[in-house]
């Protein structure tokens, strides 16, 4: 999940994701040409599996999603 998004805060989508499943793993990303790069300790403290800095290598996101669907439930 992107955290600025039009008509939704990533912050509240997050927290919604998890309150419908405690188990779902979020990736959030922010930053790149905005600088809202500052958003990202708040959606990981929010429940967010990892966060990604934008921009971001495509290996980088890659990896990241792996581990979200190699992680136990």
């Amino acid at each position: 999940s992107d955290l600025i998004m039009p008509g939704k805060d990533g912050i509240m989508a997050i927290q919604e994701m998890i309150q419908r499943n405690p188990k779902v793993r979020i990736i959030a990303m922010s930053g790149g040409a905005t600088g809202n790069a500052a958003w990202l300790p708040i959606a990981k403290k929010a429940g967010a599996f990892r966060v990604l800095k934008k921009p971001f290598a495509q290996k980088q996101l890659i990896e990241t999603v792996t581990e979200a669907l190699a992680a136990e439930w």
